[in-house]
C-alpha cells in the first residue's frame, strides 16, 4: 500500500464532514471495516486509524 493511497481514504472520510468523521474514528477504533478502507491491508488500516 502506498502513502498516496492511505491519503487518498482519509480525504474520502474527511469529505463527509466533522459530525461524521467523528462516528466514523468510533467505528474504527472498534474495528468496523468501513468502505473507504476496504481495499486496503491491514498496515494500511492501521494508518488511516491514526
Amino acid at each position: 500500500m502506498g502513502r498516496q493511497q492511505i491519503d487518498d481514504c482519509v480525504e474520502q472520510l474527511c469529505l463527509k464532514g466533522c459530525v461524521a468523521v467523528r462516528e466514523e474514528i468510533k467505528l474504527l477504533t472498534q474495528g468496523v471495516v468501513l468502505p473507504e478502507i476496504r481495499d486496503l491491508d491491514e498496515v494500511a488500516r492501521k494508518a488511516v486509524r491514526r
